[in-house]
């Protein structure tokens, strides 16, 4: 299960959108380079270009995971003058911008898409039902439903987000990273 990209939803994905999947579902460096290629380079190049500097420096703030935290993936950002900064065990909360301003707001809005649709399933069968004699079908929770509205959803919101960028600059601002900056 989950080993080749049958896995993925049918779900179209926005053009820049790097889908994948790796045999035992961890990230490995394998789909860290993918990554690094797939989104981090293309992010990196066009604000290079917008700053008219095809040299400029970056900076990636990474979890200190052994799938992201090898020779092979430092070498390849040094390489393409991006720099690494790795978080200190156990400080995501303090540290990582993205988990402080994003992460749990998605995770809410996520939660909050389920709730929604599921209970416009049960108000569908309920509608226009004797109450005294209602006998309700358990909802489809089968993964290939959710895949495609969890696919769905998670568009939807990061276009949310592209639209209201002022939350991850709030997650710099509220993080350490700021005072360190500044």
């Amino acid at each position: 299960k989950g080993k080749t990209s049958r896995c993925h939803p049918k779900f179209q994905f926005p053009l820049g959108w790097h889908v994948t999947h790796a045999p035992k579902h961890w990230s490995t460096e394998q789909t860290m380079v993918q990554y690094i290629h797939n989104i981090i380079f293309p992010y990196v190049e066009n604000v290079r270009e917008q700053k008219q500097d095809d040299s400029a420096s970056a900076l990636v703030i990474m979890y200190n995971f052994k799938g992201q935290v090898t020779d092979g993936i430092h070498t390849l950002l040094e390489e393409n003058n991006i720099f690494v900064a790795l978080l200190p065990p156990n400080t995501t909360d303090l540290l990582q911008p993205l988990d402080i301003a994003v992460n749990k707001p998605a995770k809410s809005y996520l939660r909050q898409q389920f709730q929604d649709w599921y209970s416009k399933q049960i108000s569908d069968q309920l509608e226009g039902q004797d109450m005294a004699n209602v006998v309700l079908e358990p909802v489809d929770l089968s993964l290939p439903i959710m895949k495609e509205l969890g696919a769905k959803w998670l568009t939807d919101m990061a276009e949310y987000l592209s639209a209201n960028p002022q939350s991850m600059v709030n997650g710099f601002v509220r993080s350490a990273w700021y005072y360190t900056c500044s």
